[in-house]
């Protein structure tokens, strides 16, 4: 559960960057949250929002397991920062060794997942989700410089218990 969480908004060149712990209500039937950033380009370039799988997050309440629910958490929560279309951001689902408490040692991982909008909700199931290669991350991921998650969360002054 996260307490004392904010929002980091940094207006950059030609865009913005936002960043929180998203909560919401899993589909499972519980709380639910993680790391959302979203990261707005001069268009026609898309908006990207990376959400990011936290350890503490009950496994049972996982991120993939209800990625329209957290993108419908999503756009709710960011609709002070930024007017979006339900259909334009790049959906990425995020996860590394901070997702974890028992971390292998692995690296980060990417997926696109593909929400759709369907009769006035988001919606997602495992056939939209596409594991990203290392050719794609550097061509797709390098270029938004997001910065590590335990920084993000450190600015965000979250307190984790």
């Amino acid at each position: 559960m996260t307490t004392e969480a904010q929002t980091l908004v940094l207006d950059v060149p030609g865009g913005r960057r936002v960043a929180t712990v998203l909560e919401w209500e899993h589909g499972q039937g519980g709380r639910a949250h993680c790391l959302a950033r979203l990261l707005l380009h001069p268009a026609p370039t898309p908006p990207v929002a990376v959400l990011s799988e936290l350890a503490d997050n009950p496994d049972r309440f996982g991120l993939t397991g209800d990625m329209g629910g957290a993108a419908t958490a999503f756009l709710a929560l960011m609709r002070p920062y930024a007017s979006l279309d339900p259909r334009s951001p790049v959906w990425i689902a995020h996860h590394g060794p901070f997702s974890s408490v028992d971390d292998d040692g692995g690296g980060e991982t990417f997926t696109r997942v593909g929400i759709a909008h369907h009769r006035g909700a988001l919606h997602d199931d495992l056939s939209g989700h596409h594991l990203l290669t290392a050719a794609q991350v550097l061509a797709e991921i390098a270029p938004l410089h997001l910065h590590p998650v335990p920084e993000v969360l450190t600015e965000l002054r979250c307190v984790r218990i």
